[in-house]
């Protein structure tokens, strides 16, 4: 696994609650820990969990409970994980593509299956 996703997934978690447009959400423990370490310039990893995500596990059991065949499941899942990201993720990544413009984040990835975005951005 590349060394970089590790050090994503170990340095950094963004809960962003959704609200009117973005507001910020909670920082872990381990990210806020590196924060106060690090120089602001200094680019770090970070994952943006979305408050509002699928409850696949869910979805699954209701669709196994209604006797959905295994392919419609996994129709019926990935389309409410896609719709899901495609409903939320919006106005997260516009803020982070202002951010892009400013110099404070150099890329980010909107993973839809889990409804988080990853990025590289500054400390501040």
């Amino acid at each position: 696994m590349d060394r970089r996703f590790l050090g994503l997934i170990f340095l950094s978690i963004i809960t962003i609650c959704m609200q009117s447009i973005v507001s910020a959400g909670e920082v872990n423990f381990a990210l806020r820990d590196h924060i106060m370490q690090n120089d602001a310039q200094d680019k770090t990893p970070v994952l943006v969990i979305m408050a509002d995500r699928v409850d696949s596990k869910a979805l699954v059991n209701q669709l196994k409970a209604e006797n959905v065949t295994l392919a419609e499941r996994h129709t019926v899942v990935v389309t409410e994980l896609m719709e899901k990201a495609a409903s939320t993720q919006p106005p997260v990544i516009a803020k982070i593509e202002d951010l892009m413009k400013q110099g404070k984040i150099d890329d980010y990835t909107p993973i839809w299956v889990t409804n988080v975005i990853a990025m590289t951005a500054t400390l501040d």
